[in-house]
């Protein structure tokens, strides 16, 4: 959608918009709203209810600014710690969610990385009631963050190799073959 077209299903003119009319990054759109609930009403407003009057009224009475205002007065070092403080508390809320999320089906070189980057702790050894494919990725994950924090890493990735032939030959016994002659006497078998 352009932006003449947002103007128009959202009942406002060029000449409801302050700044520079001709570049809209310079285009002072985005207003300053003193709560969070007026926030949500005016994005439900600007974003996809352009009938919501609420939302509307919020967005005239507003100060606004432009995208160059935006970038100008923000401070980026500030936006980055709060971007790694949200990345960090992320990893830590999938970790210990990992039955009903998708944390041990990421790429564990890649979350090792962000856990060694990070300084988190790795993840606590996933009780025998878990998959055992989330075991071993655990102990493989847990080997790796070790390994990269220039711990031992030994016994986790032991563990890991352990819980692997342990799913392989419990398998095996769990469904042993009993070979047994089933042909006619008059049939070949070929076999190479």
């Amino acid at each position: 959608m352009s932006f003449s077209e947002w103007l128009v299903e959202r009942e406002l003119s060029v000449e409801d918009i302050t700044g520079r009319k001709e570049d809209l990054q310079a285009a002072a759109i985005f207003p300053v709203v003193e709560d969070k609930e007026q926030m949500g009403t005016v994005l439900r407003w600007m974003v996809s209810e352009p009938g919501l009057t609420e939302g509307k009224a919020v967005w005239l009475e507003s100060r606004r600014l432009s995208a160059d205002e935006i970038s100008a007065q923000a401070d980026l070092r500030l936006l980055y710690a709060q971007q790694e403080s949200f990345c960090k508390g992320n990893w830590e809320v999938l970790a210990r969610n990992h039955a009903k999320s998708v944390f041990y089906q990421l790429d564990l070189m890649d979350v090792a990385g962000e856990f060694h980057k990070f300084g988190i702790d790795k993840p606590g050894v996933l009780p025998t009631d878990a998959s055992l494919m989330q075991r071993i990725h655990n102990r493989m994950l847990r080997a790796q963050i070790e390994k990269l924090d220039g711990r031992d890493f030994k016994a986790d990735e032991q563990a890991a190799f352990n819980l692997l032939r342990e799913g392989l030959l419990t398998d095996l016994y769990e469904h042993q073959s009993s070979p047994r002659l089933n042909v006619y006497s008059d049939q070949i078998v070929w076999g190479a």
